[in-house]
């Protein structure tokens, strides 16, 4: 397998050749049918390492519940995209699912793998960035709320 380059990843710039070539020989591959659930939203993944990924081939949705449980796709992801980062940070309840859209084949990346072979000053520049790639999705989101909210009158 030939492993990704992952200096174009938004969360890991800043970060110099050896330490980005250290966290590519920490990448793991794993392969999801078309249809797969990958992440599910509210899962909390307690008692086993907790994953980033990168698409590598394929593609994925992400999909948020509504009050109504139904599912809304509010992203489609493609290779060199990457979901999950936030449990690099934390180990709260994934925020959303992640479904295969076709056969997909992702990187992905441990807490732990990420912890274990940066320094404190290293793994501060990824936490950064991961709040910058937080803030950016964010302002999407309220965006596209925005415009289905356009609709309705707010008191």
């Amino acid at each position: 397998m030939k492993k990704l380059d992952i200096e174009d990843i938004p969360i890991f710039s800043g970060l110099d050749r050896g330490e980005l070539d250290r966290l590519t020989t920490k990448l793991g591959e794993c392969s999801f049918k078309s249809e797969d659930i990958i992440l599910r939203e509210g899962k909390i993944e307690e008692g086993k390492a907790r994953y980033m990924y990168i698409i590598q081939k394929g593609a994925a949705e992400v999909l948020k519940e509504d009050w109504a449980m139904n599912q809304i796709r509010v992203n489609v992801l493609k290779k060199g995209d990457f979901f999950g980062e936030m449990s690099l940070i934390d180990n709260q309840a994934r925020s959303a699912t992640v479904r295969a859209l076709s056969d997909i084949t992702l990187y992905s990346l441990s807490h732990k793998d990420l912890e274990g072979i940066l320094s404190q000053v290293e793994y501060a520049k990824v936490i950064l960035n991961i709040g910058g790639e937080i803030a950016i999705r964010m302002g999407g989101s309220f965006l596209r709320m925005a415009d289905l909210l356009k609709e309705y009158q707010l008191d």
